[in-house]
């Protein structure tokens, strides 16, 4: 009698342990994975191109994930966008498309370069200062001719 009690005693004090293990991880869990959710939740602007200057959406696009805060994301869809000269300040983010050579990022012909460098400014297609930009999945072409307005 006293080896079925022993027996008794010790499966009860399993299945106790293995309850309250199981409660445990399972709260342990949930906390997990609710940062999960909290933390995989990134504001995400998505640009589609427009058919002509994409710049202005763009840009937008970049001002609208500045003020979302960082982390946030610039997506561009499949398509071709055409580009001018854009410049980017302190943004912390990703800016990307849907693939190389899905989505295609065309520099504009005849770019008033001149009219930059009068300025004292150096003309470049895509200027990114400060902040931390991590940059993804698309190609840039340069179109047939002459890109800006430069002799």
């Amino acid at each position: 009698m006293k080896t079925k009690g022993l027996i008794f005693t010790i499966f009860g004090c399993l299945a106790f342990l293995m309850m309250a293990c199981s409660q445990f991880d399972m709260a342990d869990n949930d906390m997990d994975n609710a940062q999960l959710k909290k933390k995989s939740v990134v504001p995400v602007f998505i640009v589609e191109p427009g058919g002509g200057d994409d710049t202005p959406a763009i840009m937008q696009a970049f001002n609208d994930a500045k003020a979302a805060g960082p982390g946030s994301v610039v997506q561009l869809v499949e398509g071709e966008y055409h580009l001018g000269f854009i410049e980017v300040r302190d943004f912390y983010g990703s800016f990307r498309g849907a693939g190389k050579d899905k989505t295609i990022i065309t520099a504009m012909d005849n770019l008033g370069a001149q009219a930059m460098i009068a300025q004292g400014l150096y003309p470049q297609l895509m200027k990114f200062v400060g902040g931390d930009v991590y940059i993804s999945d698309f190609t840039i072409r340069t179109p047939e001719g002459a890109i800006s307005d430069m002799p």
